[in-house]
């Protein structure tokens, strides 16, 4: 009797949650969940002086400025500078980045580190960068 009775209690229950899933109230309806891009900081391209060369290394940057404004950091309002030594083949052999946000600086550091320069001589600089929120 015992079995019998436990056998009619898994059948309703089976029931209702049947009856529970198939009954979803409409104000209830699952909506689509859109990602939200996150709002970035706005990045100007500042100052660049170099060894030789400082306005074609800033019309090569400025080139490679969407790339550039992929990086992020905590503090959106402030200055970053990177400086870095370019390779007679258009590499980047070094790239050090501070500023107001160590990890917006590290990560434009990483950025320039990534361009390759026209190629020719060897030669060292820095760049400036200001970061602005939106």
């Amino acid at each position: 009797m015992m079995s019998k009775r436990m056998t009619l209690v898994a059948m309703a229950l089976t029931a209702a949650i049947a009856g529970c899933a198939k009954q979803a109230p409409s104000s209830q309806a699952l909506h689509p969940v859109h990602a939200v891009e996150p709002t970035r900081p706005k990045l100007a391209l500042g100052r660049v002086a170099a060894s030789s060369e400082s306005d074609a290394l800033h019309k090569e940057l400025a080139q490679h400025l969407t790339e550039l404004q992929k990086c992020q950091g905590a503090n959106t309002n402030g200055a970053a500078s990177v400086w870095f030594r370019i390779e007679p083949d258009g590499t980047v052999a070094e790239a050090m980045g501070r500023g107001d946000d160590d990890v917006m600086a590290s990560c434009l550091a990483d950025a320039v580190r990534g361009i390759h320069f026209a190629q020719g001589t060897s030669l060292s600089g820095h760049v400036t960068f200001a970061i602005q929120s939106p």
